[in-house]
Formats: structure tokens, sequence, C-alpha cells
């Protein structure tokens, strides 16, 4: 009740990231599984305790991009896969990008994580793991505009693009 938006964009949540080593153990061990955006929230409640909003920088809590999601979901009364395909991909013509909802199949790409002192192929991993966080395939063009409609202004505000980078500089 004391976490904001806006602690969500700046990444001064204080919540802890949900992509822990046994996440990964659990994503490996049902490959196939849908995620839902409530699962991976409380796999992160269920782990370390948070630290105070507003006190620590984590760009690495995937969590708060999670309830990012949520949010834009409740405020925008759709799904969020929907809303990043009529927001951003449409207007930017991402033609190449597609969501957790739109690809449920192995990538023909390998993606690879770090556990202990090795890497794994978790290519056979279903996008939903990542949600809001970044469950999405793209190419190198698709990626350059959006970096493109974010930095230029196309959908992203300046004072939005300020907060979600200050920390950052």
């Amino acid at each position: 009740d004391r976490i904001t938006i806006r602690d969500l964009i700046a990444q001064t949540s204080g919540i802890r990231d949900y992509f822990d080593e046994r996440f990964v153990f659990m994503t490996r061990a049902e490959p196939g599984r849908i995620w839902q955006p409530e699962d991976l929230v409380a796999h992160a409640a269920d782990g370390d305790a948070f630290s105070e909003p507003g006190t620590d920088i984590s760009y690495d809590s995937n969590t708060n991009y999670v309830l990012l999601g949520l949010a834009i979901e409740r405020a925008g009364n759709a799904p969020l896969a929907l809303q990043l395909q009529d927001r951003i991909f449409e207007p930017l013509t991402m033609t190449a990008t597609r969501s957790w909802e739109d690809v449920h199949a192995p990538s023909p790409v390998h993606g690879y994580v770090p556990q202990f002192l090795t890497r794994i192929d978790v290519s056979d991993v279903d996008l939903s793991m990542a949600w809001g966080a970044g469950g999405l395939i793209s190419t190198a063009n698709d990626v350059a505009k959006m970096t493109r409609g974010i930095f230029e202004g196309t959908i992203l505000s300046r004072s939005s693009r300020a907060l979600m980078t200050k920390h950052f500089r």
C-alpha cells in the first residue's frame, strides 16, 4: 500500500525479483507451463524480505514490470498484450514483434540464463514466464523502432522517459 507506480517505473519499489534460481528450476521442470502474472508476483512475495519503497534502486526486479503490466491492464481495461499491440507495436510498425500470448512454441533462436557457474538453454520455456517483464520475441529492426519511439517521444512523453531513466545516467 506504500508502493507507487512511480516507484515501479523508477525501480525503487523495494520488491524483489521473482526471476531467481528457484524460478529458473521451476520453469525448466515445466517448460510448457503458462504462467499468470499473479503467479510471478506470488513467487516474488514468497522469497526474501522486500526493502523499504523509495530507498534502494534495483533495476533487476522483473516483478516491477509485472506489477506495472497489471496496472496497465486495469487502467486500460484490456489485456496487456493487446495494449502493447495497439499502443506500441502498431503505431511503430513493429511487424515482427510478438507477445507471450501469440507465441506458445519453442523459439527458433536459443536463449540462455545463468545458473550457478554455467548458462542453461531456456528456448523451450513458454514466454509467459516473463509476461510484462519481457515476454516478447522481436527483431533487431523492431527493437530499434521501439527505442526510437521511446527517445523521440512517439510513444512516451519526455517527462515519463525522464522518470524511467533518471537513475541510469
